[in-house]
């Protein structure tokens, strides 16, 4: 009986684990290719952040000079402002197609 117990005991903790994991598979929708797209974007616009506060520790530590804070900054500010016009230009068509069906269905 003590055996029966504590194996029960274990199947109810194992799928207590693997719960999660269960629902992840099950509930998880294949993403468009925009929705790809914009997560790619929105990582490269993470990614260029940190390297703006890299290159701003790296500065006041004096390790860069003048001249190579200012194009490494631009470089970066760039990267970082073009993902983030991609994904608010991928909002704002997804904001719109979406008011557009809202209207033709009324």
């Amino acid at each position: 009986m003590f055996i029966f117990a504590a194996a029960l005991i274990v199947a109810g903790v194992a799928l207590f684990v693997a719960a999660p994991l269960g629902i992840g598979l099950v509930g998880a929708r294949a993403k468009s290719p925009g929705e790809i797209q914009v997560e790619r974007d929105e990582h490269e616009r993470g990614l260029a952040v940190q390297g703006l506060r890299e290159l701003e520790f790296d500065r006041e530590m004096g390790k860069l000079s003048a001249a190579d804070y200012e194009s490494m900054h631009k470089a970066l500010e760039e990267r970082a402002l073009t993902a983030m016009a991609a994904v608010e230009n991928f909002r704002l068509q997804t904001g719109n197609a979406a008011n557009s069906k809202k209207l033709s269905s009324t």
